[in-house]
């Protein structure tokens, strides 16, 4: 099963690898990812080919705290426009609260629980599919973030008292002390950070109602855009993996977290159905690849889903009246010439 999360999860990956002097290219083209992605940061990627990519840089790098850098060196709004969001509440327990509800826009596969005692408040985090925390940067990151978060909130630093970890200690525990500025803990039984209860109720600086008003506005699109629009949000999950065996309506009504049928009848509702939504990526994926790269047509009708280039060129004809290999040369003029792809993944 395919997860999603926004690139913007990853803004300041280039900039670190480039003060490491590290060239990114490669181990972009490993994980499955491209540079593209950092355009715009709400393009939305696998979580399990983000994960795969800092332990790849970790790895390359020698720097078993990558997940950490990640997270203190950004420079950019944590969260992007749904942390400045949290940040237009009256208060930090509003805040939090606000961050908790729209988390799944931001990552699909995380989630986040506060544990709130008499004198004392844990943030918890939490994966919805455990199989999928095999590597130690992305839990390590993650809670940098939430620190990070945290932090933005107020203007002096928000003070924490503990963070845990359920990983092994590592060799090299000071910086985890220095970045986190507290005590942190190993080989727990969770992912958490905890603070006193007393900041909870901590004001925010006044907000600004205008852009409050703009940013929750901003919110309720993404949303319909990717929730409330079942065929909006099946069609981006269509263009996420079109070029991968799980592009298919049991892989994505599960990542719907819904039966093969209610989909179905969700789409039929819309006037559409899964068949036409694929087609209308597909053909468009097909166009655009004959329009700007030299791919062998063997190979795109591979990724496209076709065993035989014969009938990916018959189903093509019937849809424009050209063969793709007659459409690539009726497009010869404004064709850009594009590397040929390492990966099914760099097409998407």
């Amino acid at each position: 099963m395919t997860y999603l999360m926004r690139s913007g999860s990853l803004e300041g990956y280039l900039e670190l690898m480039e003060q490491l002097d590290v060239d990114a290219d490669p181990l972009l083209r490993q994980a499955g990812l491209k540079k593209w992605i950092f355009n715009n940061p709400n393009t939305m990627i696998s979580y399990q080919a983000a994960s795969h990519l800092l332990e790849l840089s970790a790895a390359h790098t020698r720097t078993p705290h990558f997940g950490l850098l990640m997270a203190f060196r950004r420079r950019g709004l944590v969260m992007g426009l749904f942390g400045l969001l949290c940040r237009q509440c009256p208060d930090v327990a509003t805040a939090i609260n606000q961050a908790i509800r729209n988390l799944h826009l931001h990552n699909q596969l995380a989630s986040m629980e506060p544990r709130v005692g008499d004198t004392e408040v844990l943030i918890v985090r939490h994966l919805r599919d455990q199989r999928l925390e095999k590597g130690t940067q992305m839990r390590q990151m993650a809670l940098g973030d939430v620190c990070r978060f945290l932090n933005s909130l107020t203007p002096e630093a928000f003070k924490l008292k503990r963070v845990y970890f359920s990983l092994s200690a590592p060799v090299d525990t000071q910086i985890y002390k220095q970045m986190f500025k507290t005590e942190v803990l190993f080989e727990q039984e969770f992912d958490a950070l905890s603070f006193d209860r007393s900041l909870m109720n901590q004001k925010l600086p006044a907000q600004d109602q205008d852009v409050q008003k703009h940013l929750e506005h901003y919110l309720q699109v993404m949303k319909n855009d990717l929730y409330d629009d079942i065929a909006k949000q099946t069609k981006h999950l269509i263009e996420q993996t079109i070029t991968s065996p799980e592009c298919n309506i049991n892989n994505i009504a599960r990542l719907l977290a819904m039966h093969k049928r209610t989909l179905q009848k969700k789409l039929t509702e819309r006037d559409t159905s899964f068949s036409d939504l694929l087609d209308e990526v597909r053909w468009s994926k097909a166009r655009q690849t004959l329009e700007n790269s030299n791919i062998p047509l063997s190979r795109l009708a591979s990724l496209l889903g076709y065993s035989e280039l014969s009938a990916f060129s018959r189903a093509f004809k019937t849809e424009f009246g050209l063969s793709p290999k007659q459409w690539r040369q009726a497009h010869q003029d404004n064709r850009t010439e594009w590397a040929l792809p390492q990966s099914p993944q760099e097409l998407s």
